[in-house]
């Protein structure tokens, strides 16, 4: 039957209804294949014959493999998703004289033989095909495939056979998906070490009122905050005991994480966030990485800045400790309790602000920054600074490092301090943690075994009054005979 012909059933809706009331038991799977089939039996080939079509039916997160070459190793795969559908499978009966294009069929000819729920559709591309197909000096085109793929009849004649097979080296992967991309990519541009990069990698920026500065030697640093930042100072009605309680701690300690100043000024995490632009600026890299320097301060040119360099700390598993701690990472110093995902966002705008600063001042607590002697991290992994290490090796380290000579300038890497300085730090580090936690071990061991101790001499005096209870039975019992 052309595709240009049309069928009509006679009088066929009422009768297809009563066959649809019917139970129609059997099951049937539409598998819209991507090409014309002529012959079942090499269409059944392609799609990896009967046995791998029934596993992939009976395994719903496996996809349907058409391979349009099956004895061909390089062909590339065609792969299609399951879909729910509804529909019926119909087997019509049709005259074979017609006249015109449009038959008109009689309902009795018309037979529900299955329902269809679900067809597995092709919607990738399927372009990706190359084959070994080399042009002759004669301008002959010729299939090399069985000169590269070895017969194994015997050791190594098709080697000394073929001496001068052509190179085919296709690659290993031709696209990461199958599906068409509509995503434009932006023009490119430099970054500062001189590397072009695109920018849809490049990470869009949190904040749109936050000043950040990138480290380096040339550059001045920020010196005053974004006007649209003092204007949300009047918007989220900061309160004025709130802001000078931030400000004298930024004039106490220059540099700050913003976690470290809700620690340190007893503000709220979101009313910090509000408060920090107006009055220091953001590094996104160098030794003060994730951390806020106050406006004016420049921390380049004051040897006592190293003080407040950043330690990237991680608990790693040969310290012995590492399943007591339940958090695995946090980027700032202390930690903070992230609030579910899943939680839905009202509609409202001022509802879901109020909502959102509920959550940053009861959900989330801010811990203390400090690292201690005899005290477990709150986290896997946490910056610290050096001025919150509370160990006094590290300290008098920090302390006897000799100034700067004439024309020594700031490394964008270590800072002021010398190289190799964190590396001590973490084994000093280390080594308190594992002595604390072995420690902690013995204590343990100990109250398990006074624990048992207790247990056993409760079970031996229960058993004993038992006893005696026993025997008191037995005596009253024979007086009464």
């Amino acid at each position: 039957m052309d595709s240009n012909d049309s069928v009509s059933f006679q009088n066929s809706e009422e009768d297809l209804m009563e066959q649809s009331e019917c139970s129609v038991k059997k099951t049937a799977i539409l598998v819209e294949y991507p090409g014309q089939v002529k012959n079942i039996n090499k269409c059944l080939e392609t799609l990896g014959g009967l046995g791998k079509i029934s596993e992939t039916f009976e395994n719903e997160k496996r996809r349907l493999e058409v391979k349009f070459t099956p004895k061909n190793h390089f062909s590339k795969s065609v792969f299609g998703d399951e879909h729910p559908t509804t529909g019926l499978l119909l087997k019509v009966k049709i005259p074979r004289k017609r006249l015109t294009k449009t038959l008109d069929v009689p309902s009795e000819k018309v037979e529900i033989v299955a329902r269809v729920d679900k067809c597995y559709q092709f919607t990738g591309l399927c372009d990706f095909q190359l084959l070994p197909i080399v042009k002759r000096d004669d301008g002959r085109v010729d299939m090399v495939y069985e000169e590269m793929i070895p017969t194994y009849k015997d050791t190594y004649s098709w080697l000394t056979e073929n001496p001068n097979v052509p190179y085919f080296l296709p690659p290993l992967l031709f696209s990461r998906l199958d599906s068409v991309q509509h995503k434009i990519f932006k023009p490119t541009m430099t970054t500062e070490k001189g590397m072009i990069a695109p920018r849809i990698f490049q990470r869009k920026k949190r904040s749109k009122y936050n000043v950040i500065a990138s480290f380096n030697l040339h550059d001045t640093l920020p010196e005053r905050m974004n006007p649209a930042a003092g204007e949300m100072l009047k918007v989220k009605f900061i309160s004025p005991e709130e802001f000078n309680a931030v400000k004298r701690t930024l004039e106490d300690r220059p540099i700050c994480s913003r976690m470290a100043l809700c620690f340190l000024s007893k503000v709220q995490l979101a009313r910090v966030k509000i408060i920090l632009p107006t009055l220091a600026f953001f590094f996104n890299s160098g030794p003060w990485r994730g951390l806020w320097c106050r406006f004016g301060f420049d921390p380049r040119k004051h040897f006592e800045a190293r003080h407040f360099q950043v330690l990237d700390y991680r608990l790693r598993n040969q310290v012995g400790a590492r399943h007591y701690v339940n958090r695995k990472s946090t980027y700032a110093v202390g930690s903070v309790n992230k609030v579910s995902v899943s939680q839905r966002k009202p509609n409202n705008v001022v509802q879901r602000i109020r909502q959102e600063e509920e959550k940053d001042t009861e959900d989330r607590v801010i811990y203390s920054p400090y690292f201690e002697v005899g005290k477990m991290p709150e986290a896997r992994q946490i910056n610290y600074q050096y001025c919150d290490i509370r160990v006094p090796k590290i300290q008098e380290m920090l302390e006897k490092l000799p100034g700067p000579l004439y024309g020594t300038t700031c490394s964008e890497k270590s800072g002021w301090l010398p190289p190799g300085f964190e590396v001590q730090c973490r084994e000093i580090m280390n080594e308190l943690l594992r002595e604390h936690f072995q420690t902690e071990i013995l204590k343990r061991e100990e109250l398990e075994e006074s624990a048992e101790e207790e247990m056993s001499s409760d079970e031996e005096s229960m058993m004993m009054e038992d006893a005696f209870e026993d025997m008191d039975i037995d005596e009253s019992t024979r007086e009464s005979k």
